[in-house]
């Protein structure tokens, strides 16, 4: 019975929290076209390529940007 309501509690606040954050422009902004504009910049930057490997820095910058969430 407790976690039936700890369920609903967790998806009542769950939906609040996703309501909020679609509401703030802000945070929208930040949290979707911060990255991308990051990793132009970055690649942009470093157009070298690991010796003796043939991956290039852009490769290198995606998948961390990727792994890291």
């Amino acid at each position: 019975m407790t976690s039936i309501l700890a369920l609903r509690l967790g998806v009542a606040r769950g939906g609040l929290e996703i309501r909020q954050f679609f509401r703030s422009r802000g945070q929208m902004f930040f949290t979707f076209s911060m990255p991308v504009v990051m990793l132009m910049l970055l690649a942009g930057i470093y157009r070298d390529s690991v010796p003796g490997t043939g991956v290039t820095s852009q490769q290198i910058f995606t998948t961390g940007m990727l792994g890291v969430g």
